[in-house]
C-alpha cells in the first residue's frame, strides 16, 4: 500500500471524489486489475508558492490537490486552482451550510446544485434529480456502470499491447479492474438521459458525508456539461488506439477538475473530508494510473493555460468549443504533421487484427516507467513524447493465437531529442520485463520513422520492424 491508496492520508481525502468524476469517467478501462509488483511513487512536489490560498490547512490540501491531479506543479497549477476570476460574482457556499451534522440532505444538494451553476456561469436547463444510495446499493450500481463503459473486446487488445511492451503483467485483466476500482472508489455518477445523479451516502436520510458532497459535485458538473451539449460517449476509449478521444476527453475532465477543486477548497473544510468507502485497491501499473488521470491532468493545465493562470469561464468554453484533437496538442506541442508508414509483413500465417493511432501520451506512459519501474524512467519524460509527429500501432495474430505488435512513430524534424533516442533507451531498460514475458523487441530507426516490433519470435520482430 503507498501514500495514495492509504485511507486515512490526508492526501487520500480527496482521491475517492478525484476518481469517481476523473479517472473513472476519462474510462473505466483505465484501471487494471492488481499488478504482481509495486513501483515506487514519486515524492509530493514541494507547495507552489504565489497562491491565492492563505490559509495554511488549505494549503495543504491544494498540495495534496495538485499531487493526486497531476503529480508535479510545472506551471503553478495549485495557484491557478484556487485563484478564481469569477469568485466576486458570486456568494461562496458557506462550509457550515454542506457539513454541518444538523444540515438537511436536501439542503445540502440544494447548495451544491447552486454553486455548481453558478461557477460554471451556465443554469441548468433542468433542476437535477438527486439520488442517495445506500455504501451497499451504490457498490452495486458501480459494478454495473464499469462493465458497461467498458468493451471487454478492446480490453483484451489493449492488454495484449501493453503486455508485450512491458507495461502490465501478461493475463492482466481490464474489466475486472475496472470494477475493483470502481467500487472502491467512484462515490457519484451522472445520468444524462434521466437528468439524474446518483450518490454514494453513509445513511440515506442523513447529511451527506464530505466525500460524497465533492464527488456529488462532480458529477453535477458533468450532468450540467450534458445539459448544454458537451456530454461524453457511454464507452471509454481505448488505451492505446483512440489517441483522438483521449485527448478530446480533456475538454470535459479538464473543467470537471477544476470546479471539483475549487468547491473543496471553498466549501468542504479540509479536516472534515472522510476517508474513501469500501476496500482500497491495489496501486495500479503506471501506464493505466497515467491513463486514468490524462483527461483531468492535460486538461487542467491547458485550461490554467487558456485562463494565463486564471481560468475561469472563458477558458472552458474555448476548451470545450475547440478541444485538442491529438494527446500530443493536448499536452501543448504544435501539430507536426507526420503520416506514420505501415509496419512490416510478419510473414505467411499473420493477421492483422486492430491498428490505430499510438500517441504522445501512451509515450509518456512508457517513458515513465519503463518495464512498469518508475525508478529507471526516462528523464523528462513528457518533453521526450512531445517529438511525437504521428504515430501507429499494428497488432497480428497467428493461427496458434500467438501475437506481435509493431509500432511506426514519426519523429518530428525540430526535436530536440530524437524520437528515436528516446525509443531506444526505453527498449533497453524495458526489455528484462519483455523478455521475462518471453518477447523479444528490435528497433529500427530509418529517417524519422522509428519502429519497434515486439514478437515471440525474433524474426518476426525483425520482419515488423523492417522498413
Amino acid at each position: 500500500m503507498t501514500w495514495r491508496d492509504h485511507p486515512h492520508h490526508p492526501r487520500s481525502r480527496f482521491a475517492a471524489a478525484l476518481i469517481a468524476t476523473a479517472a473513472f469517467a476519462l474510462g473505466s478501462s483505465a484501471c487494471a486489475a492488481p499488478p504482481r509488483r509495486v513501483a515506487p511513487r514519486p515524492p509530493a512536489p514541494t507547495p507552489t508558492s504565489g497562491t491565492a490560498l492563505d490559509d495554511p490547512a488549505r494549503v495543504a490540501t491544494r498540495d495534496g490537490l495538485i499531487t493526486l491531479v497531476a503529480g508535479r506543479d510545472p506551471i503553478g497549477l495549485g495557484a491557478c486552482i484556487g485563484d478564481d476570476p469569477d469568485r466576486a460574482a458570486r456568494a461562496a457556499t458557506r462550509q457550515s451550510t454542506l457539513i454541518s451534522e444538523s444540515a438537511h440532505q436536501n439542503t445540502q444538494i440544494a447548495a451544491v446544485v447552486s454553486w455548481v451553476a453558478a461557477a460554471r456561469g451556465e443554469p441548468f436547463v433542468a433542476v437535477p434529480r438527486v439520488v442517495a444510495l445506500t455504501r451497499s446499493a451504490y457498490r452495486a450500481r458501480t459494478a454495473q456502470l464499469a462493465r458497461a463503459a467498458v468493451d471487454a473486446g478492446t480490453a483484451r487488445l489493449d492488454e495484449e499491447v501493453l503486455a508485450a511492451l512491458g507495461a502490465v503483467a501478461p493475463g492482466t485483466d481490464l474489466v475486472y479492474g475496472a470494477v475493483e476500482l470502481a467500487q472502491a472508489r467512484l462515490l457519484a455518477d451522472a445520468e444524462p438521459a434521466s437528468n439524474t445523479v446518483f450518490v454514494s451516502a453513509d445513511d440515506v436520510d442523513r447529511p451527506l458525508a464530505p466525500d460524497s458532497l465533492i464527488a456529488l459535485a462532480g458529477a453535477l458538473v458533468r450532468l450540467l456539461a450534458a445539459q448544454h451539449g458537451h456530454g461524453l460517449p457511454a464507452r471509454a476509449p481505448s488505451l492505446v488506439v483512440d489517441d483522438g478521444a483521449r485527448a478530446a476527453r480533456t475538454a470535459a475532465d479538464g473543467p470537471t477538475t477544476l470546479l471539483m477543486s475549487r468547491f473543496a477548497l471553498e466549501a468542504i473544510e479540509p479536516d472534515a473530508a472522510s476517508a474513501a468507502s469500501g476496500p482500497v485497491p491495489s496501486p495500479l501499473p503506471h501506464y493505466l494510473a497515467r491513463a486514468a488521470l490524462f483527461g483531468a491532468t492535460a486538461g487542467l493545465e491547458r485550461l490554467c493555460t487558456l485562463g494565463h493562470g486564471r481560468p475561469g469561464r472563458a477558458a472552458i468554453d474555448a476548451l470545450e468549443l475547440d478541444p485538442p484533437r491529438s494527446t500530443a496538442a493536448a499536452l501543448g506541442f504544435a501539430a507536426a504533421g507526420g503520416t506514420a508508414p505501415m509496419a512490416g509483413d510478419p510473414g505467411p500465417g499473420w493477421r492483422l487484427v486492430r491498428q490505430g493511432t499510438f500517441g504522445a501520451a501512451a509515450l509518456v506512459g512508457l517513458f515513465e516507467a519503463p518495464g512498469d519501474n518508475e525508478s529507471v524512467a526516462l528523464d523528462h519524460a513528457t518533453e521526450r513524447a512531445g517529438a511525437w509527429a504521428g504515430g501507429t500501432v499494428h497488432q497480428w495474430h497467428d493461427a496458434s493465437g500467438a501475437a506481435a505488435v509493431a509500432l511506426v512513430l514519426m519523429s518530428r524534424s525540430d526535436a530536440s531529442v530524437p524520437l528515436c533516442s528516446s525509443i531506444r533507451l526505453w527498449s533497453r531498460r524495458a526489455a528484462p520485463r519483455i523478455a521475462a514475458a518471453g518477447g523479444r523487441v528490435v528497433v529500427e530507426c530509418p529517417g524519422r520513422a522509428v519502429r519497434v516490433a515486439v514478437a515471440r519470435d525474433a524474426r518476426v520482430a525483425r520482419a515488423l520492424a523492417a522498413a
